[in-house]
């Protein structure tokens, strides 16, 4: 027979499940039990898959502001609500601002609630760091340097993040290859190195794939390596559309690098167009609709359409330093 005491406990976690993340964060000051409880990992995983937290849009733009004197580097992140009504305009929730912010080269994921950032754009200086938006915690990964000889310099660099559902532990693996100036070619040696979140360290590896080899790494739990063959002349990316692999192709090259689909979101493609507003497309009614974002101040940047989910997965290290936060990781890192 179940007692009083095991149906408050079902109950409160039952409640507490559904609620978002940063009610929780206020709620584990309520009582011990509550803290405990909203920390365990089985928690944890209830929490993101309830059907309350449902999947939203993210909207993360980053370039030069030219509006401002002396101009500034704005990194901008919304929240969109989770139903979007073709030919209304969306609201969106500011959740970060950093108003003059570092060389930031790209954002990856998520998984599990969980973004990679990535700054540099140079041979030795990329670095990276763990972000959870919902939770607020950064976490600064080391730096990892390859050793490459002299006249070498950055060509190309492919990411991919994920996690090792043996040992709970994210990874991120890093792929480059280098120009060779001397040769005027591409250097043939790959480089490439796996960082463990539990480990706090990255190994080196020795890929056994030529340089020529075409990798595309995605965040969600899968690599695609050579492709199904497409006439040169399409301009075409890979992507996920439910449990399998979609192809969007151009024949109008030139179209295709003004504009880009970053996401197949249900029944919706978003596009950024080159009149420079975010768009979506509703395959059932035909019907275009903006969400209300126009980056044409915004110079010499990105802008990141992403499918997220709130998360309570913790990041941090057991000993944080001062340093892990993301308003440091944005600006001093």
């Amino acid at each position: 027979m179940t007692t009083n005491t095991e149906i408050y406990f079902i109950v409160t976690d039952h409640i507490l499940s559904r609620l978002p993340v940063q009610s929780l964060l206020r709620f584990k000051c309520v009582c011990k039990n509550w803290n405990e409880l909203i920390n365990t990992s089985s928690f944890i995983e209830k929490h993101f898959n309830s059907e309350s937290n449902r999947l939203r849009l993210m909207i993360t733009k980053f370039g030069l502001n030219y509006h401002k004197n002396p101009c500034v580097r704005p990194f901008d992140t919304y929240l969109l609500p989770d139903k979007i009504f073709s030919g209304c305009v969306p609201t969106h929730k500011l959740i970060y601002h950093g108003e003059d912010v570092g060389d930031i080269r790209g954002i990856y994921g998520p998984i599990d609630g969980l973004f990679l950032l990535e700054k540099g754009h140079y041979i030795d200086n990329g670095r990276f760091g763990w972000w959870n938006p919902a939770t607020k915690e950064c976490r600064l990964i080391p730096r990892v340097f390859f050793e490459v000889e002299d006249g070498l310099e950055d060509n190309d660099r492919r990411i991919g993040i994920g996690i090792d559902l043996a040992t709970h532990d994210y990874k991120i693996i890093w792929v480059r290859t280098y120009w060779n100036d001397n040769e005027s070619d591409i250097f043939p040696k790959v480089y490439a190195a796996v960082y463990s979140t539990k480990n706090d360290s990255w190994k080196h590896l020795e890929p056994n794939f030529s340089h020529e080899c075409q990798i595309c790494m995605s965040s969600q739990h899968c690599t695609y390596k050579n492709g199904p063959p497409i006439p040169g002349e399409h301009w075409v990316t890979l992507f996920l559309r439910g449990g399998s692999i979609a192809t969007m192709s151009s024949k109008d090259v030139t179209q295709a690098m003004t504009a880009f689909y970053d996401i197949w979101y249900d029944k919706f493609i978003y596009e950024l167009t080159p009149s420079c507003k975010v768009l979506f497309y509703d395959q059932t009614t035909k019907q275009v609709t903006s969400l209300g974002f126009e980056f044409d101040g915004i110079g010499f940047g990105s802008c990141w359409v992403l499918s997220y989910k709130e998360s309570l997965v913790p990041i941090r290290k057991e000993k944080p330093s001062e340093k892990d936060n993301i308003e440091y990781f944005m600006v001093d890192y």
